[in-house]
């Protein structure tokens, strides 16, 4: 934790030297709060057990997710956290400077002496979300903690399979933002730097009103973009199918597609182990790691067949294969908060 918890302060200096603005430091911490919220590990691998892992295998997601992207959002939760328990008077920079004090310079602390520190700086006992949040994998508690600092988080949830539309406001106007050359929205005419004015004839305003559209989709649900590309006007019109929440994660060794990991989950309930040699998903053959990602991207809701080899012999096993959700929104400020929430959210990114 304490890795990415250094991160979050890192972002805070930035921010407080005003080398970046306080909508920049949001929007970065809110791609990483989206980010993780989707992370098909996030409530199954405990920031603990993911720290223990970099630790021993010298990898920062050597169970498959990062302990340090998970640090900064701990780090961020906790600072709040304290200085709401604190009135505003200690935060985050405290627990690291009281320490350093109590410990000298270790090379790292385990989550019993962080939970000690921070309920000493709290003044109140941190072990609920400790035990919740950095020894266990629970959800994140955003809704609950971003208004103490007078923030809130509007979510979006999408039933349907991410199309990667993101961009940013330049001037009244959403301007498209990276797009891989694969990916739908590409091949259908969208190009980075486009300017998008409406979705499905709602006009556009902010980022959010993309993300509001999309969340009312069904799976085949319709998606028309009007857009602005080089001064002239085009409508990009798109289905867009649902997803599957089956990750198999594989490494090619000697010509064979091997198991590299097998998290919690599917994989795991259906008896897959680590060496592994998959040969198929459903019908289709599997002779490089790139047909794996084209072969999921056919899966259905429901069921899939693996096709695999183990100590020689060929075995055939159905692994679920559940609807995925995705989650997206924005982290602003709240326009009911109070003066004492604003205090706390000063103390912590200064002037807006």
């Amino acid at each position: 934790m304490t890795e990415g918890a250094t991160d979050y302060l890192a972002a805070l200096v930035l921010r407080r030297a005003e080398l970046v603005s306080q909508r920049d430091t949001l929007i970065a911490l809110t791609h990483q709060i989206v980010d993780h919220r989707n992370h098909h590990l996030s409530e199954i691998v405990s920031p603990e057990d993911a720290s223990w892992a970099a630790w021993d295998r010298l990898g920062d997601d050597a169970l498959g997710i990062s302990p340090s992207s998970q640090g900064v959002l701990l780090g961020l939760l906790l600072d709040i956290r304290l200085r709401a328990a604190t009135g505003g008077k200690a935060g985050l920079p405290e627990l690291i400077r009281t320490g350093l004090e109590r410990h000298g310079k270790l090379v790292g602390y385990t989550s019993e002496q962080l939970e000690k520190l921070a309920s000493d700086v709290a003044g109140t006992s941190q072990a609920s979300f400790f035990e919740s949040h950095v020894r266990g994998a629970k959800r994140l508690p955003w809704d609950e903690t971003l208004p103490k600092a007078g923030l809130v988080f509007n979510w979006f949830m999408w039933k349907v399979k991410d199309p990667h539309l993101r961009g940013v406001m330049d001037g009244g106007l959403l301007v498209v933002g990276p797009l891989a050359e694969e990916s739908r929205l590409y091949q259908a005419g969208l190009r980075p730097g486009d300017e998008l004015m409406y979705i499905n004839q709602n006009k556009v305003k902010t980022p959010d009103d993309v993300d509001r559209v999309i969340a009312k989709l069904k799976p085949r649900g319709r998606l028309r973009l009007d857009i602005r590309h080089n001064k002239k006007h085009r409508t990009i019109r798109l289905s867009l199918e649902d997803d599957v929440a089956l990750v198999i994660p594989v490494e090619e060794k000697n010509g064979l597609i091997l198991i590299k990991s097998v998290p919690p989950g599917p994989l795991k309930d259906a008896g897959i182990k680590v060496g592994d040699n998959l040969e198929k998903v459903d019908n289709r053959r599997i002779t490089r790691t790139t047909d794996v990602v084209d072969a999921l991207r056919r899966v259905r809701k429901g069921r899939t067949l693996l096709t695999y080899r183990r100590l020689g012999k060929r075995k055939k096993v159905k692994v679920k294969a559940p609807q995925r959700f995705y989650w997206r929104g924005s982290m602003q400020v709240d326009p009911a908060a109070t003066d004492e929430t604003k205090k706390i959210l000063k103390g912590m990114l200064g002037e807006g």
